[in-house]
């Protein structure tokens, strides 16, 4: 291939990657297809990998749904003394964590109590996680990290801290966390005043932050693992329940921002857990909300109650054992959740699912920790450095097909590269972009077409320019059809080649000016081509002042040697009428010799990559060249082979057996035949009517004869019996 191709595959690619990368970062719109193909990867691997999507067993989720409200009588929020109710009863299931990805940051001071309630029952959970978010508005709550209760902030910290979104700042201003220590005033009958304290939740609670962003498009691909509030690192609720689950200090945490969570276990292998600069971990979503092993709200605390009043409740219920141990799942030692499920608020897109409660989000990051079942983002300069290659060798690829297989091989590397990027997500949990790579594979498609298409034009313009003087037009046609036959090399056919040889041109020449001699010349030659054109020759080459023209070939034509020999008889009338036309003007008037035989030859294109000949070569070419020579020697204008003779119909010619000649430069005699050209042309046009059923001409225009008939010039050349 031309080094400009190379050029031209390496300029584009680059191109389209450097277009590919911009519109990545700047043009968000894409995001939502993109989103589309990410929820078909999730879910063909989901579907093929339905082992992985079982509840994970060390995470059960409690729904406060609409069932539960339903049943309750009571919509959302519950009151607080309900929970610290289901937290007594919780406690002597002993979990290993139990998690709120509930805000309980407001005070009750209508109902002290409640809170006194929640906080004495959060003191049974030794591993009790509530909710803390950042805020889009200043709140009266804004305690400094050393007073944040129990809750420690990760001090090995490497990266740049600026990069992560901070608290307090100009987008969050303030944190929501759990309430803090608060007095509150009661009067007794006689109206005197009592003031009395509310331990905080804050202080007898861990926290974990339930911030999960959305993307430009709405759908929460990432959850934020680490949260920066006033210059400190806090843990989010995912995080936090795998440090409480394992039971790993701060001091054994290290956060490398852009690269990893690591999460150092006492004889056990180190957790790595990939983030990004702004500490968020792709979440690798398996499972929706049905897929963890859940209870709802009501029917946790009717199973706990149960347990605990067993002989009441299979008196009130006899079905009581069977519907604990079908509804209720294990709670020893499991991370247990706490959300909200129900309708109405605190739902969102997730690309696993268009609509889906936010505790799912915080589900799945927790079981993708504890399984070590990550996704990670293809580093930029990767993806960009084998799409580049992608582009370039299919735009090199591209450039050397026919124009018919582009679209097909655009199609094939638009899935492949889809195959490509699912491959990689399933197997090795590798993230690239889709979207933008696979319409930059269309354009370069689209491109390649619209060079093709032009440069097969200009290519065909090229072809016709050169071999246009070689080949009739039908011929043209097909052979613009299929260019890329035009190459070096050739096959062996059949062919009927035919020299013409003009007889007396050095007399003619003798006393004439040059430019007079080629002008002459250019119009014989113009009148004799036009003759090979109609009987569908192609002209091999003009030799000084022969013709050599040969058929069946580069098309196939049953017909070949009946074509040329009806060729040569209308090429000796054509000569006719042209000395006709000249008798006024030339005192000396040329006469030609035509021989004409068929046998086997290499047909094809001769020479080099600059400058190619379509020819025909072998002993078929010398033997035809042999027999012109002898129309001197016999004093016939037309000499045949007998292996031309056999392949026409005689009855439609006049024949004079030869006999068997020395042809020079052959071993073997040869049989000859001289085929007398008569003044009538009707046996000379038959293979017209031929020809005339495969173009645009009408018979009748074809038996019309190409040359009007002519008598000869008194002074032309004549044999014995007076015959041109």
């Amino acid at each position: 291939m031309k080094k400009s191709s190379f050029a031209f595959a390496a300029v584009l690619a680059a191109a389209l990657t450097l277009i590919i990368w911009l519109l990545g970062m700047w043009a968000p719109l894409y995001y939502g297809s993109e989103n589309l193909t990410l929820k078909w990867r999730f879910e063909l691997r989901n579907l093929l990998e339905p082992s992985k999507v079982k509840p994970n067993s060390n995470i059960v989720l409690v729904a406060i749904d609409d069932k539960s409200q339903d049943d309750l009588k009571s919509s959302w929020p519950f009151p607080r003394s309900w929970h610290a109710q289901i937290l007594a009863l919780l406690a002597d299931e002993k979990p290993a964590v139990v998690s709120w990805d509930i805000l309980f940051t407001d005070p009750k001071s209508d109902a002290p109590e409640q809170d006194a309630l929640l906080v004495q029952a959060a003191k049974l959970i030794p591993h009790l996680i509530s909710g803390a978010s950042r805020a889009d508005s200043k709140r009266a709550i804004h305690p400094a990290p050393d007073q944040v209760g129990p809750t420690h902030p990760l001090e090995h910290v490497d990266g740049d801290l600026r990069k992560l979104p901070a608290i307090p700042s100009e987008q969050y201003p303030s944190a929501q966390f759990p309430f803090d220590t608060y007095t509150y005033t009661t009067k007794a009958e006689d109206g005197t005043p009592t003031t009395s304290t509310v331990e905080g939740l804050l202080r007898n609670s861990l926290l974990g932050f339930v911030d999960s962003d959305a993307d430009v498009s709405g759908v929460r691909r990432s959850v934020p693992l680490v949260v920066l509030y006033e210059g400190k690192l806090f843990a989010s609720l995912a995080l936090r329940s795998v440090l409480e689950f394992y039971g790993i200090s701060e001091e054994h945490v290290t956060v490398s921002l852009g690269r990893e969570i690591l999460l150092q276990r006492t004889g056990k292998p180190a957790i790595r857990i990939p983030i990004n600069e702004q500490g968020e971990m792709i979440v690798n979503y398996r499972r929706a909300l049905e897929d963890f092993a859940s209870v709802n709200y009501y029917n946790l605390g009717v199973f706990l109650r149960g347990k605990n009043h067993l002989e009441e409740a299979r008196a009130q219920n006899p079905n009581f054992d069977k519907e604990l141990a079908e509804h209720l799942p294990a709670l020893a030692g499991k991370i247990v959740m706490f959300g909200f499920t129900g309708k109405g608020f605190d739902n969102g897109a997730t690309p696993l699912q268009k609509n889906t409660p936010l505790v799912n989000v915080h589900l799945n990051a927790l079981a993708n920790i504890l399984e070590q079942d990550f996704l990670y983002q293809a580093p930029t300069w990767q993806w960009l450095t084998a799409f580049f290659l992608i582009l370039f060798l299919l735009v090199i690829i591209l450039l050397r097909v026919n124009l018919v297989f582009i679209l097909p091989i655009g199609f094939v590397s638009i899935v492949g590269y889809f195959a490509l990027s699912y491959a990689l997500f399933q197997y090795q949990h590798l993230l690239i972009p889709t979207t933008l790579p696979m319409v930059g594979l269309l354009v370069v498609t689209l491109l390649a077409t619209t060079k093709l298409y032009f440069g097969e034009e200009a290519q065909k313009r090229q072809i016709k320019a050169a071999m246009g003087a070689y080949l009739p037009e039908k011929v043209m046609q097909r052979v613009l059809e299929h260019p890329d036959q035009l190459k070096l090399g050739g096959n062996n056919r059949e062919l009927s080649v035919l020299f013409c040889d003009i007889r007396g041109f050095t007399k003619y020449c003798d006393g004439r000016e040059p430019e007079a001699v080629v002008g002459v010349l250019n119009e014989y030659m113009e009148v004799m081509s036009n003759v090979i054109f109609k009987y569908e020759g192609t002209i091999d080459k003009y030799i000084g002042d022969c013709i050599m023209a040969f058929w069946n070939a580069p098309e196939d034509q049953p017909d070949h040697a009946q074509r040329a020999v009806c060729c040569a008889m209308e090429m000796r009338y054509a000569l006719a009428n042209y000395k006709t036309q000249r008798a006024g003007i030339d005192t000396e008037i040329f006469e030609c010799g035509i021989g004409i035989h068929t046998g086997p030859a290499l047909v094809g294109n001769v020479g080099s990559t600059r400058r190619l000949s379509y020819t025909a070569i072998g002993a078929t070419v010398n033997m035809a060249a042999r027999l012109e020579s002898l129309t001197k020697q016999f004093t016939s204008r037309i000499i045949i082979s007998e292996f031309t003779r056999l392949q026409i119909d005689e009855s439609q010619f006049t024949l004079t057996d030869l006999g068997e000649v020395s042809v020079p430069g052959f071993a073997k005699k040869i049989k000859l035949w001289a085929v007398e050209a008569l003044q009538d042309i009707s046996s000379a046009l038959l293979v017209g009517k031929k020809v005339a059923h495969h173009s645009n001409v009408s018979v009748a225009d074809v038996q019309q004869p190409m040359w009007a008939p002519a008598p000869l010039p008194e002074d032309a050349e004549v044999d014995a019996e007076g015959k041109g």
